[in-house]
């Protein structure tokens, strides 16, 4: 069926106008057997440049897929045990995302060299060869058996993304924090409890994530050290995104003050008794996050956050609202979920805005 110009999720359809075919998707019930086989007429679609296939089974590639030299995006998303040798053979990949059940990402992908963005799931290794990989600007791996990543890595000097959330990785190795390209970088939900004083060595850092898990049935190995924010975070000044939930920050008042285009911020579920003033100062936030802390007070200065759209305070026993809350003009959600404050006062509030999803 096609659903736009150029997509398709129907083979037979697809075939019927095989030079009209940009994208093609496989999912649905009819995926969810074993053993699947997809038809070698597939190489016929010589425009061909997205194929995604989702499903429950193992699946047999065609040899023809070699034929598709404009094919840029492969997403298979179906548990494989090894990757078909025809995946490597597509010199012009620019995205792969693959989900494996296997150990270790073949040291295959070295011939993937227009690659730009890999997304990998189920190893617990990556091969060394990733470092020939040149162009590469984003890589997103979730293996939650993962403990270290190769030091070839840091050859991937055009690489802006890094995504290891997820793995038991003990310590962030500091050849990452050498790779002062790095606009993004995520280590939320790892074994990581602290990190290194080389951070602020990422002087273009754009988004941090660092949250931690909230409930675990092994909570010593999430277990944090973090309970204030560190000095070398400071030098993060180029910082629009800031996740440091699920620590045990008991106070950010310290090296904030450089965060002037700081846009999001997450510091809930941590251990923080109030908002400190030097927050206020951060004129950016367009989204602040401190639910579940143990904040009683919310200050006159929140008046200050006149760009901020969300702010979250779910959790805390907070059983009122300052009047510098009214200068919070561009206000669009407010969560009082779990606080003190009364139905009154919140009434009030979505009378003062009622463009704002308020909710209590």
């Amino acid at each position: 069926m096609e659903n736009e110009a150029g997509h398709f999720d129907d083979l037979v359809e697809a075939l019927q106008d095989p030079l009209g075919v940009r994208s093609l998707c496989f999912e649905g019930d009819e995926w969810v057997r074993e053993d699947l086989v997809l038809s070698e007429a597939v190489g016929s679609l010589e425009n061909l440049e997205v194929l995604e296939i989702e499903a429950y089974g193992e699946v047999r590639l065609p040899e023809s897929l070699r034929e598709l030299k404009k094919l840029r995006k492969l997403s298979l998303d179906c548990g494989l045990r090894e990757v078909p040798w025809v995946v490597w053979e597509m010199e012009g990949l620019e995205e792969l995302e693959l989900m494996l059940t296997r150990w270790e990402l073949p040291g295959d992908l070295r011939w993937l060299k227009r690659l730009r963005s890999l997304d990998v799931q189920g190893v617990t290794r990556l091969c060394p060869e990733i470092g020939y990989l040149k162009r590469m600007e984003r890589l997103n791996v979730y293996a939650t058996g993962m403990r270290s990543l190769p030091v070839e890595i840091q050859n991937l000097t055009g690489l802006k993304g890094l995504d290891i959330s997820y793995g038991a990785f003990p310590n962030l190795p500091k050849f990452v924090c050498r790779m002062s390209h790095l606009e993004y970088l995520n280590i939320s939900y790892t074994f990581i409890d602290e990190l290194p004083l080389e951070i602020a060595n990422l002087k273009g850092l754009r988004t941090l994530e660092f949250g931690k898990q909230r409930e675990h049935h092994d909570k010593e190995k999430y277990k944090s050290r973090v309970l204030q924010i560190r000095q070398a975070w400071c030098e993060l000044r180029e910082l629009r995104k800031l996740d440091l939930s699920g620590q045990r920050i008991l106070d950010c008042s310290a090296n904030v003050r450089n965060w002037t285009q700081l846009e999001e911020l997450d510091l809930s579920y941590n251990e923080m008794d109030a908002i400190p003033g030097e927050l206020f100062q951060l004129g950016s936030l367009r989204k602040v996050d401190l639910n579940f802390n143990r904040v009683q007070e919310i200050p006159e200065k929140i008046g200050n956050w006149e760009r901020v759209e969300e702010l979250s305070l779910n959790g805390n026993p907070i059983e009122a609202l300052p009047e510098g809350i009214g200068k919070m003009k561009r206000l669009r959600y407010l969560d009082l979920r779990n606080t003190r404050v009364s139905e009154i006062v919140v009434e009030g509030i979505r009378e003062r805005f009622p463009r704002a999803k308020v909710e209590r």
